[in-house]
């Protein structure tokens, strides 16, 4: 195949993820909410990762068909400027997701009854509930959240070389029969090019780094939710990690044998194929994926009640208030009774509100202690 024939194959595949991006964009709308669950977290960080992602995608396939038509003759010269814009976009995508990652799996957490629900004395301000957040999954957020902000600035100060280097490239092309320090300006140029693959080189080797304790967080996440209502989403959300891993360990023998090296052994040819496929679809399985996981109704990630929830289901949905307790066994009965029949939906999200035994807790002491029989 020739080189401009490549180029449309190139054009091709960075286009197609496109199509599957908008499509679940518009139901992600509908039906990846928050509906203020705090397990729903990461449903956020998935909706606002989708659009930004679809954007760099439209960026770059609209800048390589104007590309295209340069190399054709149907416009004057070609130009990078809509590959910097998309890389960068892409990148702050990147980052969406690896927050998505992290809010989503101690949203499973959270479901599995890792967080507890105390019940504060009367002098405390009466019988409120309020959720106590591990001490671990605060530590997980800021250190996730500051490595985002790392990421950002290396992400926009290669950005921000790419876009000087290239206006200086063109005034240094501009200039060069008129000044004599035309040569000095071009050297400065490529300098400025060169500063910022090896910023972007740096941004995917750590991403790359990041995902290694990511798979490790998703199998524990696994391994918590073993035999709960939330198990089998939960392979999905191990399956979307291995992929992220797989994209980013791509990236890093794209930087280290292709994008750092003066001269590079690998086929320049397969590089233009084989890059859309796995950086760009990757990128979009992972999001479909996690887009499966908070439209799932009776198995997603819920921690507060809906009106269409089974309510024979097992924790960490909450039963409802004629909850038993088996005082013989020193364990919750296992029955947990249906909905009153003329219950209206308030009545069936309070119904769901009430905090299992399981997960019950004095907020002096800390320990689990079981409810006194006829007592809510």
């Amino acid at each position: 195949m020739s080189w401009d024939g490549l180029g449309i194959a190139a054009t091709v595949l960075t286009g197609l993820p496109a199509i599957p991006l908008a499509v679940i964009w518009v139901f992600s709308l509908i039906h990846n909410r928050q509906y203020k669950d705090p397990a729903r977290r990461g449903a956020g960080w998935v909706k606002g990762a989708i659009p930004v992602f679809f954007l760099a995608l439209v960026v770059e396939t609209v800048g390589r068909i104007y590309n295209i038509l340069a190399y054709y003759g149907f416009l004057n010269a070609r130009s990078a400027y809509p590959a910097y814009v998309s890389l960068f976009v892409g990148q702050l995508a990147a980052l969406m997701v690896f927050i998505a990652f992290v809010e989503t799996g101690l949203g499973f957490l959270h479901v599995h009854g890792r967080n507890f629900v105390a019940v504060l004395p009367a002098a405390a301000g009466g019988d409120s509930e309020k959720t106590i957040r591990p001490k671990s999954h605060v530590a997980t957020r800021i250190g996730t959240y500051s490595m985002a902000l790392v990421l950002f600035a290396l992400a926009a100060a290669s950005f921000g070389l790419r876009v000087r280097g290239f206006y200086e490239y063109y005034g240094w092309y501009a200039s060069y029969y008129y000044y004599d320090d035309a040569d000095d300006i071009y050297a400065q140029t490529i300098t400025r090019f060169q500063q910022a693959i090896k910023l972007n080189a740096a941004f995917d080797i750590i991403c790359w780094i990041l995902t290694m304790p990511l798979i490790g967080f998703a199998g524990y996440v696994v391994s918590r939710c073993r035999g709960s209502v939330v198990a089998q989403t939960s392979h999905i959300y191990v399956a979307a990690a291995c992929v992220w891993f797989a994209r980013f360990f791509w990236l890093l023998i794209y930087q280290c044998g292709y994008a750092l090296p003066e001269y590079s052994n690998l086929d320049e040819a397969a590089i233009v194929i084989v890059d859309p496929l796995m950086s760009l679809w990757f990128f979009m399985i992972v999001l479909i994926l996690l887009f499966v996981i908070f439209a799932k109704k009776q198995t997603g990630l819920w921690s507060i009640g809906r009106p269409w929830m089974a309510y024979q289901a097992q924790p960490p949905y909450a039963p409802p208030a004629n909850f038993g307790y088996d005082y013989g066994s020193g364990a919750p009965a296992p029955f947990y009774g249906a909905p009153p029949p003329q219950a209206n939906e308030r009545q069936l999200h309070e119904m769901h509100q009430t905090p299992s035994p399981i997960y019950t807790t004095t907020a002096v002491s800390g320990v689990s202690t079981p409810p006194v029989q006829g007592k809510a």
